[in-house]
C-alpha cells in the first residue's frame, strides 16, 4: 500500500523537505525587486560594511528576543531564491514592523551590511517593508490617468479629496487624454503628495484611473 502526501504550495513544502518544490515565493515580486533595484543575498559579500542596502526576501528562523532594558527586538534570517543572510531588528523597527515580521513573510529590508573580519554578514534593519505593497509604499512620483468623464471637475474633486487623506511624499501627476490622441499631463499644487499604498491604489481604480507608481522623481 503506498501513501501519498500532498504538501501545499509554500511554508509547508519547505518545512517537510526543506526546499521549494512549486517555485520560491520571490517569484510573485521579480519585477517590484527589479523596479526597486533590489540586491541579491548573493551579492552582500562584495560590499562594503556599513554601507546601505535593500534586500527582499522570506523571513524565516524569526526569534524575538528582549533587550537588558525589556525591549524585544527580532533575529531572523532573510532568504532569497539563492541564498539568506542574517538580519538584526532593533527594538525601534521592530515595533514598527512586528505585524509583519513572521516566518515565511515575504519582506524588504533596508538597513546597513555589518561584514565581520572573517566574513559573516549580518544587516542592521532599519527598515521593513511588506513587499505585497513596497512598491507603492517607496515610489516617488505616481501617475494617475483620469477617465472620460461628462463630469470631470466633481470625478477630479473626489480624487483630491481621496489623496489628501493619504499624505506622505510621493509626487502626484495626471494625465489626461484630449482629442485627436493628445496626451496631457498635469501637476496638481506642489503641496500635494501622497503616501503609496494598496488601499490608495485600490480606491483610485475604484473610481477609473489607471495608477502607474515610478521608482523616479519627474519633472513638469
Amino acid at each position: 500500500t503506498r501513501t501519498q502526501v500532498i504538501l501545499a504550495p509554500g511554508s509547508a513544502e519547505k518545512e517537510a523537505i526543506g526546499f521549494y518544490i512549486t517555485g520560491h515565493p520571490l517569484e510573485n515580486y521579480v519585477e517590484v525587486l527589479s523596479e526597486l533595484e533590489a540586491c541579491k543575498t548573493l551579492e552582500l559579500n562584495g560590499r562594503e560594511s556599513g554601507c546601505k542596502v535593500n534586500v527582499g526576501g522570506v523571513v524565516s528562523s524569526l526569534q524575538v528576543r528582549t533587550t537588558k532594558k525589556g525591549q524585544r527586538f527580532g533575529l531572523l534570517r532573510l532568504e532569497d531564491e539563492a541564498s539568506g543572510v542574517k538580519c538584526v531588528v532593533w527594538p525601534e523597527i521592530f515595533s514598527k514592523s512586528e505585524k509583519i515580521l513572521n516566518n515565511d513573510a515575504a519582506v524588504l529590508v533596508s538597513g546597513k551590511l555589518d561584514i565581520t573580519d572573517d566574513g559573516n554578514v549580518t544587516i542592521i534593519a532599519e527598515e521593513i517593508t511588506s513587499l505585497d505593497d513596497v512598491l507603492q509604499r517607496k515610489s516617488r512620483a505616481v501617475i494617475l490617468r483620469i477617465p472620460s468623464s461628462s463630469e470631470p471637475s466633481i470625478l477630479l474633486e473626489e480624487l483630491l479629496a481621496l489623496m489628501n487623506g493619504h499624505k506622505g511624499d510621493c509626487e502626484v501627476f495626471l494625465e489626461f487624454a484630449l482629442e485627436n490622441q493628445v496626451l496631457v499631463r498635469a501637476r496638481p499644487h506642489g503641496a500635494l503628495r501622497v503616501q503609496g499604498s494598496l488601499e490608495l491604489e485600490s480606491a483610485l481604480r475604484h473610481r477609473g484611473c489607471q495608477v502607474e507608481w515610478l521608482n523616479v522623481t519627474l519633472t513638469n
